[in-house]
């Protein structure tokens, strides 16, 4: 049985994948936050019982309405000092929670992303900061 061109790569793959399997995971996985149905549930789990102040330093765009509920382009920069992390919230979805950052020191702490919404919903973000919690929103409406 010669070993073709074929059979190494699908034998390479296998061995890569079972490679990467046994690797451990390297965050963890906040669960709770993302299984939360509601606002009130997302905000009463764990660690995010901290009240989060209101800020100007959070820079949200998208448009104020949108054609599709689908795509919807979103940009979020946090322009305060050693942001750690940010979650973006989607007030109407179930979950609400869309999405949680981690950034490192030397990250400049601002994604770009398309998300989906249910209905005219108010978008916020939250962004831990040397362990002080901040907050900023923006609604956006669906035309139908």
């Amino acid at each position: 049985m010669a070993l073709t061109r074929r059979r190494f790569l699908s034998f390479s793959t296998l061995g890569l994948l079972a490679g990467l399997w046994a690797m451990p995971s390297r965050a963890a996985w906040p669960k709770a936050l993302f299984e939360a149905k509601s606002l009130s549930d997302l905000y009463n789990v764990g660690e995010n019982k901290t009240v989060a102040t209101a800020s100007e330093l959070i820079e949200i765009k998208l448009p104020d309405i949108s054609d599709t509920p689908n795509d919807i382009k979103l940009y979020i920069k946090s322009h305060i000092p050693n942001t750690d992390k940010m979650w973006l919230i989607i007030e109407r979805n179930v979950p609400p929670l869309a999405a949680e950052f981690i950034f490192g020191p030397d990250t400049q702490p601002a994604v770009h992303i398309r998300i989906q919404v249910a209905a005219d919903s108010k978008i916020q973000v939250i962004v831990e900061a040397q362990g002080k919690r901040y907050i900023a929103g923006k609604k956006v409406r669906i035309a139908s």
